[in-house]
C-alpha cells in the first residue's frame, strides 16, 4: 500500500516517472537529479507540479525546499498546535513518514502518537510499523 512506498528512499525510477509525468525540460530534469536525496524526496512528496510552466514551478519548489529545514517546513506548513507536526519534530521523522502519518484517519494518528516517543535507529521505519499495527487492530 501507500505506507510501503513512502518508507523507501527516492529511487531513480521514481525520479524518471516524476520527470515524465510532469513533462519537464532537460534543464529542470538535470536540476532535480543533482539535488541530494532528501531534497528529491521532499520535491516528490509534494506531488504533481501545477501551472503552465512546470519546469519553472519545479525550480521554484527546489529553491523553497532548499531554503527551509525539514523541521521548520513541517511546523510552518501546519496549523498552530498541530500534534502531528510536533510529534514529527520531537522524533526527528522524515517528510515521507510524516506524510504517511498525515494520510491516516485521526484515530490512527492519535493511537500511533499515544505510544510515546520513537526510539531506535530508523525512527521513520518504526513509525510506519506503528501505523500498520494500529491499522491492523481496527
Amino acid at each position: 500500500g501507500v505506507a510501503v512506498a513512502a518508507q523507501v528512499p527516492v529511487g531513480q525510477g521514481q525520479i524518471d516517472a516524476f520527470i515524465a509525468s510532469n513533462s519537464l525540460d532537460a534543464s529542470a530534469s538535470a536540476a532535480l537529479r543533482q539535488e541530494p536525496l532528501d531534497v528529491q524526496a521532499r520535491v516528490l512528496s509534494e506531488g504533481a507540479l501545477t501551472g503552465t510552466n512546470k519546469s519553472a514551478v519545479l525550480m521554484s519548489r527546489i529553491r523553497r525546499i532548499r531554503s527551509s529545514p525539514v523541521e521548520a517546513a513541517a511546523v510552518a506548513s501546519s496549523p498552530a498546535g498541530d500534534a502531528v507536526a510536533r510529534f514529527a519534530q520531537e522524533n526527528g521523522l522524515d517528510p515521507n513518514a510524516v506524510g504517511v502519518l498525515r494520510e491516516q484517519p485521526e484515530r490512527i494518528q492519535r493511537r500511533v502518537m499515544d505510544e510515546g516517543p520513537i526510539t531506535g535507529q530508523n525512527r521513520s521505519a518504526i513509525l510506519i510499523s506503528r501505523i500498520r499495527r494500529s491499522q491492523a487492530s481496527f
